[in-house]
């Protein structure tokens, strides 16, 4: 079970190389698809380690509302529904 800390500061590094990936080649595409992905697994995650609260201050501290934090957390179980088919 994480604590909010290290979730927090998993979320942050991912934001971080999210932007880096920006770009229009088909590469750069994909790898931001695939962090998009991940960072849906960790918001996933995140909601099973945390308790409310502070689930909140997370999305708070990291200034994702929650239609973002489901578009992300959709993007992750999408895929792993795919997988398990």
């Amino acid at each position: 079970m994480k604590e909010y800390r290290e979730t927090k500061t998993v979320l942050t590094r991912d934001f971080f190389e999210l932007v880096k990936l920006e770009g229009s080649e088909p590469a750069a595409q994909m790898k931001h698809t695939l962090k998009e992905q991940e960072i849906g697994q960790h918001c996933y995650e995140a909601e099973k380690d945390l308790d409310t609260h502070d689930l909140e201050w997370l999305k708070l501290a990291l200034g994702i509302g929650e239609r973002r934090w489901q578009e992300y957390k959709s993007k992750y179980l999408v895929t792993t529904l795919a997988k398990e088919k």
